[in-house]
């Protein structure tokens, strides 16, 4: 198969009697479409006439464009005659008036933009309305050299066509790309149910599991986990199945290391408690006793890849120690210069621990009583990796205690944290809806990254961000 095959697709061409639409549906006839040509009079069923003389599968509809009413019943129309599916829109029909700028017709005005560009927004619309559930289609909008150099005396006709140029972009902003579809799936029969068939699923909360996995297979190539977890799919399946699994891991590196500073930071000056203070009229800068100074307070690093690596650099700019633990990483001395230590020396030493590790067996609940028992008296815990790290459920009575002096959390092992979890009512915890990651850019970046993984899959490209190793790519 070619990649520019119409052969069997169906198409409308607005403004195919004449000029430019004519030869495109000309040309798409000899390719093997069906084609219905719109026109603004009879002429549009004598051209399609003629080609059907010469063996084209061709129909012709004469079509008031200037009239809301009548484009919505011709396009039904037209999709009716090709069988309710459409495959290729083509708007190609324009109107033209002359005048100086100065003395140019308001009704002119308005009738050329109602036919040059609001008919074709308006048939895109439509379009747009059978093409996407169907998994896709070609929009092709024809503009005008006009667009961007003005001309003289055309100001309508200019506009209109600069305005098709910019609708154009819009609407690809929107709906051009690989075709898809969007589904909300909570369960595993939902899951099979609706992503039959799909080749790509960019995927955030869906469960992937072997059952899921099989049900799909062999159609489904890859999976991109719409963020860094992939705790929801079951890699092992996958890679029995195989079925490549991407992630996201570096969209939001820069807002979780900078989230984790500020609960930090906000621990560390108790602000918090002494803003909810002042606003009670509490005045009282003595109600913070005590408030450690950051360069005399040793700051500890649990996992030093990307995120922990740029929290543990923008730690040091402020003075204190900054000590790293991450076992799978013996060459830390080669990135930074404070001497990694172990586990165990970790926990006696930090006066501040911050989480950047994956959740893994081998660290779900890795803080837990016993770790808690042997950190120093008022050390602080940021947890803004993974929930399950921390044992939750351990740490509300070393806060209550006073034994910890505080704790950061944004992700736990249940989402939403219940309002009946002891850590909501626990002093100096300050607890963030899973928000670390969150930034305007973050979020572009992240929907835009999820995209291009998909498109290299398609594109036959090597993968930036494979998880399970199995390197498959499109054939």
């Amino acid at each position: 198969m070619t990649r520019f095959s119409v052969e069997g697709r169906k198409a409308i061409v607005k403004g195919g009697t004449r000029g430019l639409g004519h030869g495109i549906a000309e040309a798409l006839l000899e390719e093997g479409a069906e084609v219905v040509i719109f026109g603004s009079d009879a002429r549009a069923e004598e051209v399609a006439v003629g080609f059907r003389q010469r063996g084209f599968a061709c129909q012709g509809l004469a079509v008031g464009l200037a009239d809301t009413t009548a484009r919505g019943a011709g396009f039904d129309r037209a999709v009716a005659l090709i069988g309710g599916r459409l495959d290729i829109l083509v708007t190609a029909a324009g109107v033209q008036r002359r005048h100086r700028s100065e003395e140019f017709p308001l009704d002119d005005w308005q009738a050329v933009l109602e036919v040059n560009l609001t008919a074709v927004f308006d048939l895109c619309q439509r379009a747009a309305k059978v093409m996407l559930p169907q998994g896709g289609g070609k929009i092709v909008n024809i503009a005008s050299l006009l667009s961007f150099f003005g001309g003289f005396t055309v100001p309508a006709y200019a506009a209109s066509k600069g305005g098709i140029a910019q609708l154009t972009k819009a609407l690809a902003n929107e709906w051009a790309g690989l075709g898809f579809e969007h589904f909300a799936c909570r369960t595993e029969d939902e899951m099979i149910a609706r992503c039959k068939g799909a080749n790509v699923i960019l995927n955030q909360y869906g469960p992937f599991t072997d059952k899921v996995l099989s049900a799909l297979s062999p159609e489904l190539g890859l999976i991109v986990r719409y963020g860094v977890g992939v705790v929801n799919v079951d890699l092992d399946a996958a890679g029995r199945h195989g079925v490549q699994v991407c992630n996201v891991p570096d969209y939001g590196m820069n807002e979780v290391s900078d989230h984790a500073l500020a609960l930090m930071l906000a621990l560390i000056r108790k602000i918090p408690m002494i803003a909810a203070n002042s606003r009670k009229g509490a005045w009282d800068y003595r109600q913070t006793i005590p408030v450690r100074r950051i360069q005399e307070m040793t700051i500890g690093v649990l996992g030093v890849g990307r995120i922990g690596g740029l929290f543990a650099r923008k730690a040091e700019a402020l003075g204190g120690r900054v000590v790293l633990c991450d076992p799978y990483k013996p060459d830390l001395r080669k990135e930074f210069p404070d001497e990694p230590v172990t586990f165990d020396e970790f926990l006696q030493i930090a006066d501040v621990i911050s989480i950047h590790c994956p959740r893994s067996p081998e660290t779900c609940r890795l803080l837990g009583a016993p770790e808690f028992a042997c950190m120093k008296k008022g050390a602080l815990v940021i947890n803004t990796a993974r929930g399950g790290i921390i044992d939750e459920a351990a740490l509300a009575a070393p806060l209550v205690s006073g034994h910890l002096g505080g704790a950061g959390i944004d992700t736990a092992e249940h989402e939403p944290l219940p309002a009946t979890s002891p850590l909501l009512a626990a002093p100096n915890c300050l607890v963030t809806p899973h928000m670390a990651w969150y930034s305007e850019e973050a979020a572009r970046e992240l929907k835009r990254k999820v995209a291009e993984e998909a498109v290299r899959l398609a594109r036959d490209e090597k993968l930036h961000y494979p998880v399970n190793g199995i390197g498959r790519s499109a054939a």
